[in-house]
């Protein structure tokens, strides 16, 4: 099984913690908007609580626990992971008394990080990677329409999430996150994974 990512949230959507396997696993910002309308649905319809939803690339299992919901990311459907359960309740080990006076601090849960190399064997991806082709002002002319108002606003930040950069340009983040990662792949600019984000920048 791939895990793509994780994120735990509270019932009323909010995300207190995610870590990200993959730079191209959904945003949380999207992942807490899809789990709210599709907890309110099923819970009106049959009563329970979601417990999966898979599309063509991806699927996600839900599990409520106590206080919590842990809702796991792969790129395959098999059946419910063992590791939700442990996940939740080593999370509630450590922070369950803190879930429900948060005020909204995700780095105060950051630690937990440590926890999922054990539980899943896998770790998020951190690691910098620099541009290898920085962009002149004539490469910019060179490149891919669909690319450069992206990129001529990372440049005007020199560094940024993809949530800023998809308010600023009003963009769907998921599918700017694709692009910035192709463009990471391309050498012409670079990520870092900061604060329980990727950040992009040009140089």
């Amino acid at each position: 099984m791939r895990v793509n990512s994780i994120y735990i949230m509270l019932e009323d959507g909010r995300c207190i913690f995610n870590a990200y396997f993959t730079p191209t696993a959904p945003p949380k910002n999207l992942i807490t908007g899809m789990f709210t309308a599709l907890q309110g649905f099923v819970m009106e319809l049959t009563g329970k609580y979601p417990t999966i939803l898979s599309t063509d690339d991806f699927t996600f299992y839900f599990q409520k626990r106590g206080p919590i919901t842990i809702v796991l990311n792969t790129s395959e459907t098999i059946k419910q992971p063992n590791q939700l359960s442990e996940i939740g309740l080593r999370f509630l080990q450590q922070f369950g008394n803190e879930v429900e006076k948060w005020k909204g601090d995700e780095a105060h849960f950051s630690r937990f990080s440590e926890e999922l190399v054990d539980l899943l064997g896998v770790e998020q991806t951190t690691k910098r990677i620099d541009p290898e082709k920085p962009l002149s002002p004539m490469g910019l002319l060179h490149l891919d329409p669909k690319y450069q108002a992206l990129i001529k606003e990372l440049i005007s930040r020199k560094q940024a999430t993809s949530k800023e950069l998809a308010e600023t340009l009003q963009r769907n983040e998921y599918h700017l996150r694709l692009d910035l990662e192709e463009l990471v792949e391309m050498g012409f600019i670079g990520r870092i994974y900061l604060v329980e984000e990727y950040h992009y920048f040009t140089q």
